[in-house]
């Protein structure tokens, strides 16, 4: 062992010894302000978020029995793999958002109905955790032109200038282009790189988040979380 690294570990080994330090004073300092126990703190905070999960658990099964029952089903009619339910509850019950729990929940309906053609693919869990309320309104949006009936071309080019309220199917190559928000960047730039839409390329091989498409993958995501069509 050269010297170099006996030195890097020696230096790991005090940053080890100094935040531990900082962790007992900090510990020190709780007992001396507060009344009981760190144990009965730290207790507290788990039941905390166990109830918290509780709750939102309760919250997301019954806005998936609502949906279904909305859809002329009465209650769960398969039951869902194990493998696709656990991190399907997992990540819905750590969500606060009331519209993101929906997209939970929808997703839950879909996976739940006997009569749905929705694949349970992990995949569309995995991402979904990912995603933002802007994210999925966006998502929503784009999907929703891109599984319409109307003789648009598969999968349509879709004008994001006016996202997150907004899209539309481009329809000529006159038509002057826009850009969107910084924000809408953003979020489009998360769908990307979640393989949920790909970037229209324009003149010289340049990518323009003013144009995209929706993937085969983000349109599975977008039908798994959204309300069947009746």
């Amino acid at each position: 062992m050269n010297e170099e690294t006996i030195r890097a570990g020696a230096d790991a080994a005090k940053e080890v010894a100094v935040t531990s330090g900082k962790l007992v004073d900090l510990a020190g300092k709780l007992t001396q302000y507060l009344d009981g126990t760190l144990e009965e703190y730290f207790g507290i905070a788990e039941d905390n978020m166990k109830f918290r999960r509780w709750q939102n658990r309760v919250k997301v099964t019954g806005k998936a029995e609502k949906f279904l029952r909305e859809q002329g089903i009465d209650g769960f009619t398969r039951k869902v793999p194990v493998k696709f339910s656990l991190p399907l509850l997992t990540y819905a019950t750590l969500e606060e958002d009331e519209e993101l729990q929906d997209i939970w929940a929808q997703m839950l309906a879909n996976a739940a109905d006997a009569s749905s053609r929705m694949e349970l693919r992990t995949a569309y869990i995995e991402i979904l955790k990912d995603l933002t309320t802007t994210d999925v309104q966006i998502l929503a949006k784009i999907g929703k032109l891109s599984d319409s009936d109307l003789p648009f071309r598969s999968p349509p080019i879709i004008e994001t200038a006016s996202l997150p309220d907004h899209a539309q199917v481009r329809t000529t190559s006159e038509t002057p282009l826009g850009e969107p928000s910084d924000d809408v960047k953003i979020s489009l730039s998360n769908l990307s790189r979640a393989g949920c839409i790909g970037e229209a390329v324009g003149f010289g091989g340049m990518s323009l988040l003013g144009l995209v498409y929706i993937t085969p993958l983000g349109l599975g995501l977008y039908r798994s979380c959204t309300k069947p069509k009746s």
